[in-house]
């Protein structure tokens, strides 16, 4: 028989939501512990969903942890003098933070994991809106390409050498092979052996998030020794910026996940709608003067515009296939 709540629970997702969370109750009989096993070993998409419950929850886990997000939270707090608002928004925050595992791990799932084996020399690798791609490089490195993103692999055999032309990319650097990995973006030039990291591309600068081992970042003459958890951002004509940032979060997009800590609404609605051909939109070009916490998952810009919503930031207007028009809340 299976336990009450259940039979109604069609997929495999939302039955191991159920089981999940009869786990973190603590108060599983003997008989519900035999069902779970019967449950969990019945169906490889079984296992698959109940793992991917466990990293997401690891990772919320992390950023719950972290102190920068909760040093945000008591800021927001003391700011939001209206009580109910502030309670609201507190609300919606855990919600992002605790509930969302139940749900929203396969929502990010939509963004392919295809495993692609780079040619020697000059093979471009993209990526669609929406979609997330692992590419094999010839050398045993690897590379996670975030949406709208590519690649070009030139000769791994002399020199290893790959451009990233557009978005984002993850390497995972093959620490075995004698000479330097080298990464080309927008003309900054980043060197590493043996190390994890992550290069994005943006309008007005090429930022650097180094997760482990050591790295050298060169551009125009200067360069940067970087250290693990540090964050280097590159502008064209300005002095550099290095900064300690919380790998978990910098790398939250692996797992098809957003996380945003005190992060000004425009910029975190101009992420968002990275990951998506339905756009976030006020029409008058007044986004909120606000700053938001939480996590969400990518390409899932219904629940950001309702997230915005339940916190009294803008309102739902009109909605479309490619768009969802909002308006601002006046207090």
């Amino acid at each position: 028989m299976r336990p009450v709540g259940l039979a109604d629970r069609t997929t495999p997702l939302a039955q191991a939501a159920f089981w999940f969370n009869q786990h973190r109750a603590g108060d599983m009989t003997a008989v519900d512990r035999r069902a779970f096993q019967i449950w969990l070993h019945g169906d490889p998409a079984h296992q698959q969903a109940y793992a991917a419950l466990e990293r997401q929850w690891a990772l919320i886990g992390d950023l719950a942890e972290n102190t920068d997000l909760r040093a945000a939270m008591r800021k927001l707090d003391a700011e939001l003098g209206d009580r109910r608002r502030r309670r609201i928004f507190l609300v919606a925050a855990a919600l992002s933070l605790a509930l969302i595992a139940g749900w929203t791990v396969v929502r990010g799932d939509h963004l392919s994991r295809r495993h692609d084996n780079a040619s020697p020399r000059g093979q471009r690798h993209a990526t669609a809106v929406g979609e997330r791609r692992e590419v094999a490089l010839p050398d045993g490195s690897r590379v996670t390409l975030d949406t709208a993103s590519s690649i070009t692999v030139h000769d791994m055999r002399r020199r290893r050498l790959v451009i990233l032309d557009k978005g984002r990319a993850y390497f995972q650097v093959d620490g075995a092979v004698d000479h330097p990995f080298t990464v080309i973006a927008d003309g900054r030039e980043v060197r590493a052996t043996g190390t994890s990291f992550i290069v994005r591309i943006d309008p007005d600068a090429v930022r650097v998030a180094l997760a482990e081992g050591r790295l050298a970042v060169e551009h125009a003459g200067s360069k940067v020794d970087m250290a693990a958890g540090e964050k280097l951002t590159v502008p064209a004509a300005h002095a550099w910026t290095r900064e300690a940032v919380d790998i978990a979060r910098e790398t939250s997009w692996l797992n098809g996940q957003l996380s945003f800590i005190n992060e000004p609404l425009a910029s975190a609605i101009t992420e968002v709608n990275r990951y998506s051909r339905r756009q976030l939109v006020f029409p008058d070009g007044k986004i909120p003067d606000r700053r938001i916490v939480g996590i969400f998952p990518a390409g899932d810009c219904r629940q950001f515009a309702e997230a915005m919503e339940m916190n009294g930031f803008a309102r739902i207007v009109a909605t479309s296939n490619d768009r969802i028009e909002l308006s601002p809340v006046v207090e």
